[in-house]
């Protein structure tokens, strides 16, 4: 159920999403993130929402929010490389190369032509 600083703004986690993407697209990014953080609390077993929150930390610089969040979204999606190669993005940016390295070797060990675990490899300090 969403709180009511949320339900004002949308009655769900996809209007939420699309209300927030409305301020992001307009260059308000920090009310885009207020409301999608809202959102990701009132609705915590949507995985793409938090993810959309750890995205938007991302391309604000903030890697280690991003990272947090990049976490609570594998923890619900424990399978999707997508969100694990984002993870690893974020470490990466964040300078937790080890964590980095271990997600995108157990990627490509599920995967051998995952392009992003390959990328984000090559990008790591030997």
């Amino acid at each position: 159920m969403p709180d009511l600083a949320t339900a004002h703004v949308c009655a769900n986690a996809d209007q939420c999403y699309d209300a927030g993407k409305r301020f992001w697209d307009l260059g308000n990014t920090a009310a885009a993130l207020a409301l999608w953080e809202r959102a990701a609390q009132a609705y915590p077993g949507e995985a793409w929402l938090i993810r959309t929150v750890a995205r938007a930390h991302y391309e604000l610089g903030d890697f280690e929010a991003a990272v947090r969040e990049y976490r609570r979204a594998a923890g619900l999606s424990p399978r999707d490389d997508g969100v694990r190669t984002d993870l690893a993005w974020a470490l990466l940016a964040a300078s937790h190369f080890q964590e980095a390295r271990e997600i995108c070797n157990g990627v490509l060990a599920r995967d051998r032509g995952n392009a992003a675990a390959a990328a984000i490899l090559a990008r790591l300090p030997r």
